[in-house]
């Protein structure tokens, strides 16, 4: 066991928030000012049975931490994202590595990724609920940033909700900014390309999304 100068020390290491990987109850200390807080870490979310875990998942209020000097900090550890019903299931590994063992532990089946931050969770989980897939969108998003007047594949470019037939983003640089697709460029990708993720692959993500298009531009599909 810690001690709890040695809690202290491991839960606030320069000025920030720790990858925290327990489940249960973690000594944090306010980055802000340094107030100390026994926080409840969520390691797994089923919609199934606890929607509200979702909502708060969705609303920005998962695994933060609330201090009385009005500082909100989003609390970084490993969580499982689990719907039985529709067959999805999201690790989120803000280290990587794990492999099998999250997804062999609730048999999962269907739409499986892994990803590096909450951020990421909830972008799939927010495209996973308007019905798209998220390596076309994947995809979709590095032709969007390759067709700006300065292109930076490295920008930010979050998922934010379909409208009709218009596909919102979020696009984040020196502040954020709103930007708008076409539901008919994702249609017209999806049909036409056969880069898709093999069975089993589960990081699509930015680095997947650039091969995928250079992959299609070199085979003309």
């Amino acid at each position: 066991m810690f001690s709890r100068a040695a809690q202290l020390q491991r839960c606030f290491i320069g000025g920030i928030v720790p990858r925290v990987k327990i489940t249960g109850t973690a000594l944090i200390l306010c980055p802000a000012c340094g107030r100390e807080h026994d926080v409840k870490l969520v390691q797994n979310i089923n919609p199934q049975t606890d929607p509200d875990a979702k909502q708060k998942l969705l609303a920005g209020d998962f695994n933060v931490l609330a201090c009385e000097c009005g500082r909100r900090t989003q609390l970084v550890s490993e969580l499982l994202y689990y719907d039985p019903v529709s067959e999805l299931t999201i690790f989120v590994s803000p280290e990587g590595g794990k492999g099998e063992q999250p997804f062999e532990a609730v048999a999962a089946q269907g739409t499986q990724r892994l990803v590096p931050s909450l951020n990421a969770l909830v972008e799939k989980v927010k495209i996973a609920d308007a019905g798209l897939e998220d390596w076309v969108l994947e995809m979709v998003k590095v032709l969007l940033l390759a067709s700006l007047p300065e292109p930076d594949l490295d920008t930010v470019l979050l998922f934010d909700h379909l409208d009709g037939n218009v596909i919102h983003w979020v696009m984040f640089g020196t502040e954020a900014r709103a930007m708008q697709s076409p539901m008919a460029a994702y249609e017209r990708l999806s049909a036409r390309t056969q880069a898709r993720p093999k069975p089993g692959e589960r990081q699509v993500d930015r680095l997947w999304a650039v091969a995928a298009v250079q992959q299609m531009m070199r085979g003309g599909n």
